[in-house]
């Protein structure tokens, strides 16, 4: 048996945002509670610890909060990931009674016209900075992730000032963007040039997370990356990917139990058993341990996960001066 540290479950693909940049195509998605709650009894067979529940928006799951109790009764530290809109504080009081103290929101902008702009609801902006603080009132943790794209990249500094003022637990800034699960492009606004992305890795905040290794002395070739390692990604139509970004099913919980999955599928065994060398346009990079390689941005380039994702390797050789 190979243990399964995290687990994060999208329970429903509904949402009432339409952000441009979702890598979700299908709205009407939806795991039954029967089905979460056997994934849930096998995830602690495998020695489970960390499940997210995400979607979608999480919180519109019609058995939101019998699902979390069950995962509570099963002693699953919970992390509930938001779009913060419909955050309430008898949501977080209730959720706190259950044992759930930590929250990771989404954040677009800051302002109702870039909320507009970029996930068509302009009163997202209010209420999700209006969530953090119901969440910190509580005496609970949230951590922040910005995605960040053509529409946003104006409000940045603006964006640091506002949640720098509250104690997060995290709070990071992400410039790339895949393509959707279908393959399809996201909308040309979403995507930032090798330009911006290299001038926010060398002027930007630290918390700007990219395909840069900023010296953690780690020798491993997925550089931090843990899918189909250490967790994996149960969408809302039950197929099983390393990651939300990168769908290649290791199969689905509608045919296979989670744990033959997790164990046995020739997905998570290819990238178990890779190596170095197994990374055949990069092994020998003078970069290798420096990339933070996107194994779904070679995806969807090449196909191949091992292959060179080309939008990363020009940046990272015109951020360190060199050229592979």
């Amino acid at each position: 048996m190979i243990t399964l540290n995290g687990l994060a479950i999208e329970v429903t693909t509904h949402c009432n945002f339409r952000c441009k940049h979702c890598c979700i195509t299908d709205f009407n998605l939806e795991l039954p509670f029967t089905k979460i709650e056997g994934v849930l009894d096998e995830f602690i067979s495998l020695k489970g610890i960390f499940l997210q529940l995400t979607g979608g928006e999480v919180l519109l799951h019609p058995d939101f909060f019998k699902i979390v109790a069950k995962a509570r009764r099963l002693g699953l530290c919970i992390t509930i990931c938001s779009n913060g809109s419909l955050i309430t504080n008898s949501i977080v009081s209730e959720l706190k009674g259950l044992g759930v103290f930590y929250y990771s929101l989404g954040i677009y902008g800051a302002s109702a016209a870039t909320y507009e702009a970029v996930t068509g609801v302009s009163s997202g902006y209010e209420r999700a900075i209006r969530a953090i603080r119901t969440i910190l009132e509580n005496n609970c943790y949230v951590g922040v992730g910005v995605l960040l794209t053509n529409d946003n990249i104006q409000e940045l500094d603006k964006m640091v000032r506002v949640l720098s003022q509250f104690p997060l637990k995290s709070l990071k800034f992400n410039p790339l963007i895949l393509n959707r699960r279908d393959g399809s492009i996201s909308h040309p606004s979403c995507h930032l040039s090798e330009d911006a992305i290299i001038g926010l890795l060398k002027n930007g905040p630290q918390s700007v997370e990219f395909i840069v290794n900023r010296g953690n002395g780690l020798k491993s070739p997925y550089q931090n990356c843990n899918a189909g390692l250490a967790g994996c990604y149960i969408t809302a139509d039950g197929n099983i990917y390393p990651c939300p970004f990168l769908p290649i099913s290791a199969g689905n919980i509608y045919k296979e139990s989670l744990a033959e999955i997790w164990n046995n599928s020739p997905v998570f065994l290819k990238l178990r058993n890779a190596t170095r060398s197994s990374f055949v346009d990069c092994c020998d990079c003078s970069l290798f341990y420096k990339c933070k390689r996107c194994l779904a941005s070679a995806y969807f380039t090449h196909g191949d996960i091992f292959k060179r994702p080309d939008f990363i390797c020009k940046v990272m050789s015109r951020y360190y001066g060199t050229f592979k």
